[in-house]
């Protein structure tokens, strides 16, 4: 059998495009330097003309680049890249670029976490990040900023509290980020998210069982938007309770942030409870609390009303 000839006959202008991209190929220092590198001869020009088009292409958008949120290649955040294998065969692969490079390093401690509720960005936040604007902060924040600070080497946590946009999830972030740096187990929830989620889920027992026990067993808990949450006995009795009562008895630490104060927290869980022992459960849970966690508060307006305010 004879073998079959894949070679393509070209028309005229595909010829030309053709016969200029490889004569331009073969002046450009950088193929030349390929070639030479991996002693190849300038006839593989002729064969592999678009992806050395394509490679040359991307150094060169590369180089102009400002980072990943303008990048223009194929594959976001990866270049192109050349190889040659032991049969003189040449290899295209993407692998990533200086700026994903460093992502994946500010990203790296995004491990440790065995359950959360953050978002890519959110992975970013540090204390390191928000200290350059630390002079323009009130006295009340930057207590609240020290305290935080503090309890990373502290064996209690934090019940940040206050208006919304004050500052509470920023804080909370840069701690849960900074402590899995450190190469602690961290779940970072969203109270109101965690009890949807549980409650869609409430037929996968797996899901079900594996979300509490990392909430019970994580090094580091951080309760977001704690006391948002569409409040029942339920979610106080058989969810937060239970992993509250777990990590105080063990030591474990743990952060709440909440729009509202330790007796509104109270008054919030003790809302079903009509006789006069009605508020134990509500009184029991925020025991647990207040033996976890030390109360900081912050005060001042809304940072989400400024128009190149992150979110906080």
């Amino acid at each position: 059998m004879e073998p079959i000839d894949f070679k393509l006959e070209l028309d005229e202008n595909a010829q030309a495009y053709h016969d200029h991209l490889v004569k331009q190929l073969q002046q450009d220092p950088q193929v030349l330097d390929f070639l030479k590198k991996n002693n190849l001869d300038a006839q593989i020009l002729e064969q592999r003309s678009g992806v050395f088009d394509r490679w040359l292409k991307t150094i060169k958008q590369c180089q102009s680049c400002q980072g990943l949120n303008f990048c223009v290649s194929k594959v976001k955040g990866n270049a192109c890249h050349l190889s040659v294998d032991d049969q003189n065969f040449i290899n295209e692969e993407y692998i990533p670029c200086r700026y994903q490079r460093l992502l994946n390093d500010q990203l790296a401690h995004k491990e440790n976490f065995t359950f959360s509720h953050m978002q890519n960005q959110d992975y970013l936040v540090s204390f390191e990040a928000l200290s350059p604007t630390l002079a323009q902060e009130s006295k009340a924040y930057l207590v609240a900023y020290a305290q935080a600070v503090a309890s990373i080497n502290m064996p209690h946590g934090c019940l940040f509290y206050g208006q919304p946009g004050t500052g509470k999830s920023t804080l909370m972030m840069a701690l849960a980020n900074a402590l899995a740096k450190q190469g602690k187990r961290i779940v970072y929830v969203r109270v109101p998210l965690l009890i949807s989620e549980l409650k869609e889920n409430l037929k996968d027992n797996e899901f079900y069982q594996k979300t509490l026990t990392r909430m019970r067993l994580a090094d580091v808990l951080f309760l977001d938007d704690f006391g948002s949450e569409s409040v029942s006995r339920w979610s106080r009795d058989d969810i937060l309770f239970p992993v509250l009562d777990e990590r105080m008895n063990n030591h474990r630490k743990t952060y709440f942030a909440s729009n509202v104060n330790i007796s509104e927290l109270e008054a919030i869980y003790s809302v079903f409870e009509g006789s006069a022992l009605g508020g134990v459960a509500a009184k029991r849970l925020i025991d647990r609390v207040t033996t976890l966690a030390q109360t900081v508060e912050l005060t001042g307006v809304s940072r989400r009303q400024s128009p190149s305010a992150s979110q906080l």
